[in-house]
């Protein structure tokens, strides 16, 4: 047999770098959205005490981050609460082709119960839910992804947030929701009572600048590609290379410029270089 022209490896790609250039590659942190990531702690941070966490809505254009900032950030709460032995349970679901209250309710009870209430009466349906959560008990942060796909059927959106004050939970049960919408108007055709109840913190990702863009592909493309050096130049004109350890995580390339002492954002990206003789 002869030799096959595939291979396991690339000679451009670092193992397992071409998944830093997907779509939907996750970043494990955010710095470009360090200002709105504490936000959403400040709405979370009631549930590391116990005591549940406040409603939020995330809201900014598709692409800028919001979806895997919440997921970041209730990733970190997550893994604090298995450590204080927390009940905490989170649920992302995605409401792309969910126009229904009672649609979303279905899958919400899938998601917590592991049964679909589907064909039963709504009332019924919801009855299902809150029974789930309190077989789950603890704090339940469901983030409802994509939101605006349920118009102005805001019925759920009312009822969940109340769940405990209405007592359709027990004491122990403590039920908040984050809302993320493209939509920026969607909030506002909201009724009144429902949009006062769901949203205690409203969170606002502005679209990235040029800068941010860059630095965003500057991490990306440090750690796909195989021996790879930034190349950047100073206001003065001198380019320097800075080196990314591969295997760090998304804060490697802010390391290295503390540890040369210069000011990252006064600099600018001008290409890549290959390395080869600084790694083996």
């Amino acid at each position: 047999m002869g030799q096959s022209p595939y291979s396991t490896t690339s000679e451009i790609f670092a193992t397992g770098g071409e998944g830093y250039l997907k779509e939907d590659h996750t970043p494990s942190t955010l710095p470009e959205r360090r200002e709105e990531i504490l936000k959403l702690r400040r709405s979370l941070k009631p549930a590391a005490r116990g005591v549940g966490a406040e409603n939020a809505f995330l809201s900014g254009k598709a692409g800028q981050g919001k979806t895997a900032a919440a997921k970041a950030e209730l990733a970190e709460l997550q893994a604090f609460a298995t450590a204080e032995d927390l009940e905490l349970t989170t649920v992302l679901f995605s409401c792309e082709g969910i126009s229904s209250s009672y649609t979303l309710a279905c899958g919400l009870c899938e998601e917590l119960g592991g049964t679909n209430p589907n064909g039963h009466p709504m009332q019924k349906v919801l009855d299902h839910l809150w029974e789930a959560m309190n077989q789950v008990g603890g704090t339940i942060i469901i983030v409802l992804d994509e939101i605006d796909n349920l118009g102005t059927d805001d019925k759920i959106l009312y009822s969940l947030p109340r769940a405990r004050d209405k007592n359709y939970v027990n004491d122990d049960v403590y039920p908040s929701v984050i809302g993320i919408s493209n939509d920026l108007q969607w909030r506002d055709n909201l009724d009144p009572a429902a949009k006062d109840s769901l949203y205690d913190d409203s969170i606002f990702f502005a679209p990235y600048d040029a800068n941010d863009l860059r630095d965003i592909l500057s991490r990306r493309a440090s750690k796909a590609f195989r021996d790879t050096d930034l190349v950047y130049e100073n206001p003065d004109g001198e380019t320097f290379t800075i080196s990314v350890d591969l295997d760090g995580d998304d804060e490697s390339l802010d390391t290295a410029f503390e540890a040369r002492g210069i000011d990252r954002g006064a600099c600018t990206l001008r290409g890549s270089t290959r390395a080869c003789s600084r790694r083996t």
